[in-house]
């Protein structure tokens, strides 16, 4: 009897210690969708527009580590469009999703295989358009767009390539434009 509550004793310790090392999930820090946060923070309206076919996007960095977890976008057609993640330095594609939008002017979002996030490290995020696409243009007020920062990421300036395939976009446009609204969902790590 006293081997039973010696090893009773030491399960319900074993245990507690268990339940009292689990992390809890409203631990975790608020995820983060950059693109829509500046959207929804605007007091600037964006435009509709006709480029024909385009790889746009715009060059990032997090303050923080994380993981992007969905990539999505933000477009005035339904279709399907490449959404694609670079890393700045080498030009390497690090994850692609193609998205099927059947509602046009709302965000669509789909699960990626979690692609981790060095802090202070430069990336792009684009998608290749053969159709319309949103802008906003701060041109007309002589107003530099970038840089701004919600949340963990800061957005450092728009970039482009003409193409029908999914390419990294070389060209750094005019400071005052946005073009094309893609996004993914940023969870930091604490």
């Amino acid at each position: 009897m006293k081997n039973i509550l010696k090893i009773l004793t030491v399960l319900i310790i074993i245990i507690s210690v268990s339940l009292a090392s689990c992390k809890k999930s409203d631990d975790a820090l608020p995820s983060e969708k950059p693109t829509q946060a500046f959207l929804k923070d605007s007091t600037v309206t964006f435009s509709k527009g006709n480029l024909g076919n385009y790889e746009l996007g715009f060059k990032f960095y997090s303050s923080k580590a994380g993981s992007i977890n969905q990539l999505g976008l933000y477009v005035p057609e339904a279709g399907v469009y490449a959404v694609s993640i670079w890393d700045f330095d080498s030009k390497a594609l690090l994850a692609q999703k193609v998205i099927t939008v059947s509602t046009s002017s709302t965000y669509q979002y789909e699960n990626i295989t979690p692609l981790l996030i060095v802090a202070n490290k430069k990336y792009v995020l684009s998608y290749n358009t053969n159709s319309k696409l949103y802008f906003r243009n701060m041109s007309k007020t002589n107003t530099a767009l970038y840089p701004f920062t919600k949340g963990n990421i800061t957005i450092e300036g728009n970039y482009y390539s003409p193409s029908t395939t999914s390419i990294f976009p070389l060209t750094l446009n005019n400071l005052s434009y946005f073009f094309g609204f893609p996004d993914f969902n940023f969870q930091p790590t604490k």
